[in-house]
């Protein structure tokens, strides 16, 4: 059975360039981390899924992002080092949660993309499908996405589907 979408961006995730690629993506370019994701999750299997393809992810979360994952990351970012309440630990603790409730946020926006019927335009190699795929998401965001983040993120995807071949033998 093929891996779900959750659980690969766990894996994907777990990789301090790619946290860093991430955020650069989302704080640089606009973009969201969970389409991207998306995207080189249907990579893994070859699928170019183009323009049209990340738009419908886009369009798919779009709202969901916008009401709730968005005002959950302000919330925990502005929590981030304030002196809000003077007993630092509470205000840590309470950020904990937010953060808590944020992450499953995002759980719920990946259960939407996973929901969309994307059609693959082609089919090709792991690594350009994951940079037709990013290309194709930049060209919808404010700032196409840089080379550098493609990069980053297209071999931990080789790297990733490697590793998830080895043990499924």
């Amino acid at each position: 059975m093929p891996e779900g979408l959750w659980p690969f961006s766990l894996r994907f995730y777990a990789d301090a360039p790619v946290q860093e690629a991430c955020l650069a993506l989302q704080d640089s370019h606009g973009g969201d981390v969970n389409v991207a994701l998306c995207l080189l999750w249907h990579a893994r299997e070859g699928k170019v899924l183009g323009r049209a393809g990340a738009e419908a992810l886009e369009a798919s979360v779009a709202p969901w992002r916008t009401e709730v994952v968005a005002l959950l990351r302000g919330l925990r970012r502005r929590l981030k080092g304030s002196d809000m309440l003077a007993d630092a630990d509470a205000l840590e603790a309470f950020r904990s949660k937010v953060k808590a409730v944020e992450l499953s946020a995002e759980k719920v926006e990946q259960t939407l993309l996973e929901a969309v019927a994307a059609t693959p335009e082609r089919q090709a190699d792991i690594e350009e499908a994951g940079r037709a795929n990013l290309a194709a998401y930049g060209e919808i965001l404010a700032s196409p996405i840089a080379l550098e983040i493609i990069d980053a993120l297209c071999a931990r995807l080789v790297l990733v589907a490697r590793q998830a071949n080895v043990d499924q033998r």
